[in-house]
């Protein structure tokens, strides 16, 4: 019977007088009772402008018509309480039918992550490599929104011949991210402007060489998060960072000995917090 209430067409009634009546199984007792419980603020004395509420007992069936709305139920065991509880359900569907709720629509969903990586030079002769940490604001929908990445890295090694130099790199990327996320599991990818403050330094250097540097380039980053509850994630990640233009070194007296590394590859293991959803 539940699939049945749910298949009836409800119409929207003003608090108009309930003219009810019934006869045999249940009674109009009965049905009164039952339709007090529901709809306590109905008048049920009648009128010239009342809607109609009327049960028939057909036997092993039942009648209810309530206005325009007739629906017809079983019930072989004449159970004549449950018949007027049933007909009040229908009554109340069709006289008060419910509200349903707005749908949900996507938010603005904001994630913050602090990561600890590795950072190396794969096309580097000497394999330059260095450590450091960050963090990443995420800004946007399920899919797709914005992100930007603040990090921090210790000085890495070049050598060229026997020449020794120290790097340091802070870079900074501002980017588009996508994702999708199944149960636990969530995979995306991130490509971005990638701007990356640098400082070499050297005994021997010219003070060209030396004085900070602005490096610019493109990231490509792909990730994997796990999510451990709603609102915190484990994220690991792999960034591909390739720079437009590089930096000679030039030692005195020496002259050009090398220029700093186009390639970078970062693997980044880090916690995700989920700030708004």
């Amino acid at each position: 019977m539940g699939a049945l209430l749910c298949a009836v067409p409800s119409i929207a009634l003003a608090h108009r007088p309930l003219a009810v009546s019934a006869d045999g199984c249940p009674n109009l007792e009965q049905v009164t009772r039952a339709l007090h419980q529901l709809l306590p603020k109905w008048q049920m004395d009648g009128g010239p402008d009342s809607i109609g509420v009327r049960v028939d007992d057909q036997g092993d069936r039942y009648r209810v018509v309530v206005g325009q709305v007739d629906r017809t139920l079983e019930d072989p065991a004449r159970g004549c309480d449950a018949r007027a509880d049933a007909a009040a359900v229908i009554a109340e569907l069709m006289l008060m039918p419910p509200s349903l709720p707005k749908r949900k629509t996507g938010g603005v969903i904001v994630d913050l992550a602090a990561v600890g990586f590795l950072d190396l030079a794969p096309a580097a002769s000497n394999l330059p490599t260095t450590g450091g940490g960050g963090l990443r604001l995420n800004v946007g929908g399920k899919w797709i929104g914005a992100t930007v990445g603040l990090s921090g890295l210790a000085p890495a090694h070049l050598t060229f011949e026997d020449h020794r130099s120290s790097l340091v790199r802070a870079p900074i990327d501002l980017g588009v991210y996508s994702s999708y996320r199944h149960r636990a599991f969530e995979v995306g990818g991130e490509l971005g402007l990638l701007l990356t403050p640098l400082v070499l330094y050297r005994s021997g250097l010219s003070s060209q060489d030396t004085a900070p540097k602005l490096e610019s380039g493109v990231r490509l980053r792909p990730e994997v998060r796990w999510w451990l509850r709603d609102w915190f994630a484990v994220t690991f990640a792999v960034s591909i960072d390739v720079a437009f233009h590089t930096y000679t070194l030039d030692i005195q007296p020496v002259g050009q000995v090398g220029e700093t590394p186009r390639f970078w590859t970062e693997l980044a293991l880090g916690v995700l917090f989920r700030l708004k959803k």
